[in-house]
């Protein structure tokens, strides 16, 4: 207790204990634990985060990380925090072959300060690798002899950060550098990054950032094969990533607001003790963007803009290509060598009418295009990427929206696109074509004193017609319908119970289209027709009761569902069932959420029925259950 005219310390601390339990054919189980405490004379921070896979009795995984750090604030100097961080992390792995366990761990101090004002931080330790990859009387059973490590060492540097500004100007520097060497295995890397943001006397502002990260050496990873954990060293990489960008945004003027920005980018890999695998690679790309929106001074709302992106990949940018004519190994990595352009546009417009009616209109459209380069072959044929092509999309949405009534709401849309595919060389350009999509709906709300319902009905049906085809004789384009409908009430029995139910039921059918044009001359059938492949008939009804109480929430039901397909059988030409082993899906669940003071607990219960399944009484099997319990203490 802290006497009457004394002000308390800064003192503060938290615990938060958390489980996460899941089972559903694999049991997982996550236990985390974090503590923090934060007093004038120091700062601790721990975690604890346990982890467990149990596949079956000779198949499980575990893990645990159980990083933290310790800093004295004022040491050595007032502006200054000094202390130690630690981060060992274990994993064991268990399969029927046999067991691996595997550790890393960093160790060593870390300094924090301020110089005038701008962020510093240093850290530097010790690091080490354990492991062993034949274990074969369990993990506690096996000799610590028997393990083997690799020691090595750490550092890192970092200045400034994004919070605050630069001595009182608009310009934030964030400055990074990494390092790590175990057993020949190094790697470093450096960061940095700018934003200067500034507002002008006019009420305009601009930006401009750039940033740039060089990553180059080896570093080591946990193979993921099953059954082996071997520890290996990746080939020696550099990777370089560039990125720069500038961005003017106007004051509103006349009711809109519009906006600018352009921004590039540049990557690279390389791998200079690895040329045969020829993987150097260069990626460079540029955006240019226009954007504008209304500010609800006129009697629609408008949002829209347009951008243009263009780049190149080039593979093998160090190499010098042999001569006119590229050797047969280089080929194959530059076959993929491309320039792309692109262009995109997204338009969305509302007029809003008295008696709170409304009309939407969106258009969205994209264009990519991608050109690859002619190689020649040693003999003099020449030879290119058969992909080089156009894609172009086009979309149109409307919808007029009623919402004139306090206990209905009505929205009837509409959906159409078009999108086409051209392939520009001649052996692929047969695989041009076009595809129309067509997508009416309607969604409706009732609500009256305590009931609510809500219904979606759409349908859908998706075409597709070749550009050339001739090509396509006897050979018709895929055609494909789609009906939903979602049907869901809620009745508010009383402030604290609520019945709920919803019936989703969807038809869906695809085949081929023979149109007159896809027949060929020896043919006697002239007639356009859908050939249906497949139908599909899938319901689901779900129906739960929902009850709050003062510490407690939780609803249990029952969902119901069915799939019903049908293929076409040609020799016997007849629809025949498909059987998937799956007749009605019984699921009945309890779901429930108890916060009380501190801790919060919530979780699901699960069970799936199938009707069709011989062992579905068997009481152990076809759970879906999920726990989960929070504790916090402050």
């Amino acid at each position: 207790m802290v006497p009457e005219g004394v002000p308390a310390e800064s003192d503060s601390s938290s615990l938060t204990i958390s489980d996460r339990f899941s089972l559903y054919e694999v049991l997982t189980n996550r236990n985390t634990i974090n503590w923090r405490r934060v007093d004038d004379r120091y700062l601790l921070y721990q975690t604890s985060d346990f982890q467990f896979t149990y596949f079956d009795s000779e198949t499980k995984n575990q893990s645990y990380d159980f990083s933290g750090n310790l800093l004295l604030p004022g040491y050595p100097f007032n502006a200054d925090s000094f202390g130690i961080e630690w981060s060992p992390v274990i994993s064991y792995n268990k399969r029927p072959t046999g067991s691996a366990f595997h550790s890393m761990a960093d160790f060593g101090p870390v300094l924090k300060s301020r110089f005038k004002g701008v962020p510093f931080q240093a850290r530097a330790g010790i690091a080490g690798y354990g492991w062993n990859d034949n274990i074969h009387n369990g993990l506690f059973g096996t000799e610590f002899k028997d393990f083997d490590g690799d020691p090595g060492y750490y550092g890192g540097i970092r200045i400034g950060d994004f919070s605050s500004g630069i001595g009182g100007l608009p310009l934030h520097v964030n400055m990074q550098a990494d390092g790590k060497y175990i057993n020949n295995n190094g790697l470093g890397l450096l960061m940095g990054s700018a934003l200067y943001r500034h507002a002008l006397a006019s009420g305009d502002s601009i930006f401009l950032f750039a940033g740039d990260s060089l990553l180059n050496g080896k570093d080591i990873y946990l193979r993921s094969n099953v059954g082996s954990g071997l520890y290996e060293s990746s080939p020696w990489r550099i990777r370089h990533s560039l990125t720069a960008s500038a961005g003017f945004k106007v004051a509103p003027r006349l009711g809109f607001e519009p906006a600018f920005f352009y921004s590039y980018g540049r990557s690279t890999v390389e791998y200079p003790k690895d040329s045969a695998s020829l993987n150097n690679v260069k990626n460079s790309e540029h955006s240019l963007n226009l954007q504008m929106s209304s500010l609800g001074r006129y009697f629609f709302d408008y949002t829209g803009g347009i951008e243009f992106i263009w780049g190149n990949q080039d593979k093998l940018y160090k190499i010098v290509p042999s001569g006119p004519l590229l050797d047969t190994t280089e080929i194959p990595s530059q076959f993929y060598d491309y320039r792309c352009d692109e262009a995109a546009t997204d338009h969305a417009l509302r007029l809003n009418f008295p008696e709170n009616i409304s009309v939407d209109y969106e258009f969205h459209a994209v264009r990519e295009s991608r050109k690859y380069p002619v190689l020649h072959l040693i003999n003099g044929d020449s030879t290119a990427n058969q992909d080089e092509s156009d894609y172009v999309r086009l979309m149109h949405r409307a919808a007029i929206n009623a919402d004139s009534l306090s206990f209905f709401s009505v929205s009837l849309w509409g959906d159409y696109s078009k999108t086409y595919l051209y392939y520009y060389r001649r052996p692929n350009s047969g695989n041009s074509k076009q595809r129309d999509e067509y997508r009416i709906g309607v969604d409706a709300s009732l609500i009256w004193e305590k009931i609510r319902i809500d219904e979606r009905l759409f349908a859908e049906s998706e075409v597709t017609e070749f550009k050339f085809k001739e090509v396509h004789l006897n050979d018709p384009p895929p055609y494909s319908r789609k009906f939903s409908s979602r049907l869901s009430g809620e009745w508010s029995i009383t402030e604290r119970l609520q019945l709920q139910i919803s019936w989703y039921q969807v038809y869906y059918d695809n085949g081929w289209w023979y149109g007159r044009e896809y027949f060929d001359t020896t043919s006697t059938q002239r007639a356009n027709y859908y050939a249906i492949n497949m139908k599909s008939n899938d319901c689901s009804i779900n129906a739960a009761l929902n009850v709050q109480l003062e510490n407690l929430n939780f609803s249990f039901g029952t969902s119901v569902s069915d799939i019903f397909q049908r293929f076409y059988d040609e020799p016997s030409r007849s629809y025949q069932i498909k059987d998937y082993g799956k007749g009605y899906i019984f699921e009945p669940y309890l779901d429930f959420k108890y916060p009380f003071g501190f801790i919060t607990a919530q979780g699901k219960i699960k069970r799936i029925i199938n009707t069709l399944d011989t062992r579905r009484y068997v009481l152990k099997r076809n759970w879906d259950i999920t726990l989960n319990a929070i504790a916090e203490f402050r």
